[in-house]
């Protein structure tokens, strides 16, 4: 999903990596975003921190291999947005 980036928001991520072999890796993986200017419920805008900590949170845990092709990943992951979700990915990112 995507979420309107405004100058007042603001992410973090956070990767725990640990390398099974010189060429595979797990990692584990947490982020959050909040956007500090939200809509109130009476639909105007309203500047603050709001009633949540965080607008939009997401765990979860990634096998990585480099092969000759590149970086090879399969990720599981859980968003507040999405729920559960896997993704696989091959080669670089450009």
């Amino acid at each position: 999903h995507a979420n309107e980036m405004t100058n007042t928001s603001a992410m973090m991520n956070i990767f725990l990596r640990y390398s099974v072999t010189p060429k595979t890796n797990f990692s584990l993986v947490a982020a959050g975003y909040k956007n500090f200017f939200e809509v109130s419920d009476d639909g105007f805008p309203a500047y603050g921190t709001g009633h949540l900590l965080l607008s939009d949170y997401s765990f979860g845990c990634q096998v990585g291999y480099y092969s000759l092709i590149g970086p090879v990943t399969f990720d599981v992951f859980w968003s507040r947005y999405e729920m559960w979700g896997i993704r696989f990915k091959a080669g670089f990112d450009f």
